[in-house]
């Protein structure tokens, strides 16, 4: 049996409620909240889960759709959370919207996306396995 991979991450605090985090290859990315939960300087930690889960899932529907040799001109995720009221205030609820530009066939879109929910994307896994509802939406637009 293989050996597992181990990812890290970590996180400094600079000043205030600003704190700088790296991954594995030491490639930093500012995070930042006040007591009232605006952003300051950096992003809301909790709203990188939303952008990496598009990116996630952009990739597997870039890789799939070439692999089926898809005319495939141009592609844009977007992530909407809902969260709980109560702390922790987790991701109940996951949407993914997909907007496709070129003469892809419907057909194949849906398969990359479904391959993306349901076998490719671990963000996507987590979220399931936390339990969040996932749903998605595609939209198919013409290449200019």
């Amino acid at each position: 049996m293989a050996e597992p991979v181990i990812h890290r991450g970590s996180a400094r605090w600079s000043h205030d409620q600003t704190f700088v985090g790296t991954d594995n290859n030491t490639r930093a990315i500012v995070f930042d909240t006040d007591n009232d939960g605006r952003v300051q300087q950096g992003h809301q930690p909790y709203q990188i889960f939303l952008a990496a889960t598009a990116a996630c899932t952009c990739m597997d529907v870039v890789m799939v759709l070439g692999k089926k040799r898809q005319p495939l001109k141009g592609l844009t995720v977007e992530v909407r959370g809902t969260k709980a009221e109560e702390y922790p205030r987790r991701y109940l609820a996951i949407h993914v919207i997909y907007t496709l530009r070129g003469a892809v066939e419907r057909e194949a879109a849906d398969r990359a996306i479904e391959l993306s929910m349901t076998k490719y994307c671990p963000a996507l896994a987590t979220f399931r396995a936390a339990g969040a509802t996932i749903t998605h939406e595609l939209h198919i637009e013409p290449a200019d």
